[in-house]
């Protein structure tokens, strides 16, 4: 798909607000590690930065929807990221065998934004 003009706008947008979700726990880490000479990865950060990974994903659809791109990798994964991130909000003191795997399924739905992002812009 070649993005023009505004579409193209849109999907570079959103996948930098995605790229800078997914990398931040990493930048947190090695400015911990510099800091104060103790390596601390929170792997919280991406579901704790959920705000900015749902407007790059209103980012991301506005921009598919504008270049007429292939919707279905970006809709179910749009799907899974607003589930899986509102399952992480609403639910308290769940078993940590769920926490864990609805905390992969986050991460694996902004991966795939991230490829989607990535592939409308070539």
């Amino acid at each position: 798909m070649k993005a023009l003009g505004g579409a193209r706008a849109f999907l570079l947008i959103g996948t930098l607000l995605l790229a800078l979700v997914l990398i931040a726990p990493f930048v947190f880490s090695v400015l911990s590690l510099i800091v104060r000479a103790e390596f601390n990865f929170d792997y919280l950060m991406t579901a704790e930065f959920g705000s900015i990974a749902l407007i790059a994903l209103v980012f991301l659809l506005v921009g598919t929807f504008l270049a007429k791109g292939p919707y279905v990798l970006c809709l179910s994964t749009a799907a899974l990221l607003v589930v899986s991130l509102v399952a992480l909000m609403l639910l308290s003191d769940p078993p940590i065998i769920l926490a864990a795997v609805v905390l992969v399924l986050y991460n694996l739905s902004l991966v795939l934004l991230l490829l989607h992002g990535v592939l409308s812009l070539k």
